[in-house]
């Protein structure tokens, strides 16, 4: 992985490598709060954010985007975190923005000023949503239900963010990530990597990756933490999934029911 780990905790188990990631990768990207710009003249509010900043020279954007995993820290700053958590901007979607369209929400904004910073030049149209509490997500990969249901064709999104916006005090609440080992002899040697929800945090990982998220937090490695644990507690969330050509189009009932991080 391009980014650098300040902390690491590594647990043996199996054949499998869990890595905790307690702090990550570049920090300051947004540093602002987000605030109303003008109005188009078809009388909707835009938003702007400030510039997302250049990220140092060893962390190019060709690297982020050929890395399986990334994590970055304080990518919003504080203010802009509870200003979209606001009452009056709060939203969760779920939506698909579409570049060519322009930029007329806050989440636009935040989008646009995401794949400007990171490079993801190629991006047409993004399909994104949000959660407001933790709850157990079972693994699964983001594809294309449409066209696996019509063509039997496994389309994945090129990437996929989440961005946590605000997170209950002490709560760890990680989105796990497998990333296979794709070496030759990497049979069994896969690693799980367990990103913790902080306020400001940005998680980016490829689009074909399992992933999921565990509640309680360790669940999956004592089951009595598992029957005595709770859901429920604040994670708010955004998740977005990134296409090259088009978004998949799903009935909004169906992205009520089935989709997250």
């Amino acid at each position: 992985m391009s980014l650098r780990l300040m902390k690491l905790l590594v647990f043996a188990t199996a054949s499998v490598r869990i890595v905790t990631a307690f702090r990550a990768g570049r920090s300051g990207v947004i540093n602002s709060s987000c605030h109303r710009a003008r109005k188009n003249n078809l009388g909707r509010s835009f938003y702007t954010f400030p510039n997302y900043q250049s990220l140092s020279p060893s962390d190019s954007t060709s690297t982020i985007q050929e890395s399986p995993v990334s994590v970055f820290d304080n990518v919003l700053s504080p203010s802009c975190c509870k200003e979209l958590t606001s009452e009056a901007l709060y939203n969760i979607g779920p939506e698909v923005y579409r570049r060519d369209q322009g930029s007329a929400s806050p989440q636009d904004v935040l989008i646009e000023s995401l794949l400007s910073g990171l490079g993801f030049n190629k991006t047409r149209e993004v399909e994104w949503w949000g959660r407001s509490t933790y709850k157990s997500v079972e693994a699964h990969r983001d594809v294309d239900e449409e066209a696996a249901t019509a063509r039997g064709e496994r389309r994945y999104p090129t990437h996929s963010l989440v961005v946590y916006l605000d997170i209950e005090e002490e709560m760890r609440a990680p989105t796990c990530v497998w990333v296979p080992d794709k070496t030759a002899d990497g049979i069994g040697k896969s690693a799980l990597v367990s990103v913790p929800a902080v306020p400001g945090r940005m998680l980016v990982f490829s689009g074909e990756l399992l992933h999921a998220v565990p509640c309680p937090t360790l669940s999956w490695l004592d089951s009595n933490v598992a029957a005595a644990g709770r859901a429920g507690g604040m994670r708010r969330v955004l998740v977005l999934n990134l296409w090259d050509d088009y978004a998949p189009e799903d009935e909004e009932e169906e992205w009520e029911e089935e989709w997250d991080d």
